[in-house]
């Protein structure tokens, strides 16, 4: 989720094996913001002078990280990547935008599908947005892996909610 679902599309480029990848809210905005110095609309390079580090979000960024993070190319990193991906994202996203997640589908070689939950934001903040996140996420990989079961193995139905 967020930064973590960028590192997930790098990772399924880079890592053999990876037969199928869920992207949730990937805060693909990161390097952009933090290559113009804010993160979140606070100014990194000031906090970094007065206390030798950022705190984003109580996780203290070395001025190498923010350095790693601002010459990141999460998409070109990502494209490589040709098994089934999904993307799921709130259209009530302040941290991402969406439109950075829709910016992976222009990437990827038509392997991927981008789900937009109406009303849900960045932290998946209510029950039934996180409930619909999850649902998502599990029929995904049921519909992309059980596919791909080992032989004499038999799939199970998916689980009704």
């Amino acid at each position: 989720m967020s930064m973590g679902g960028v590192v997930a599309g790098i990772v399924a480029a880079e890592e053999p094996g990876i037969r199928a990848a869920c992207l949730w809210s990937p805060a693909a905005v990161a390097p952009f913001e933090v290559g113009a110095g804010f993160l979140k609309g606070r100014d990194i390079g000031a906090e970094l002078k007065e206390k030798g580090y950022f705190d984003a979000d109580s996780h203290r960024m070395s001025p190498a990280l923010v350095d790693d993070i601002a010459g990141l190319d999460v998409y070109g990193r990502s494209r490589p990547y040709t098994g089934p991906v999904r993307i799921i994202h709130g259209d009530r996203d302040d941290i991402a935008p969406l439109s950075y997640a829709r910016r992976y589908l222009d990437h990827y070689t038509g392997n991927a599908e981008l789900e937009v939950i109406e009303g849900a934001g960045h932290a998946w903040s209510t029950v039934p947005h996180r409930t619909r996140l999850h649902r998502s996420t599990l029929r995904f990989f049921r519909e992309r892996l059980e596919t791909c079961a080992a032989p004499g193995s038999s799939p199970r139905a998916p689980a009704e909610p």
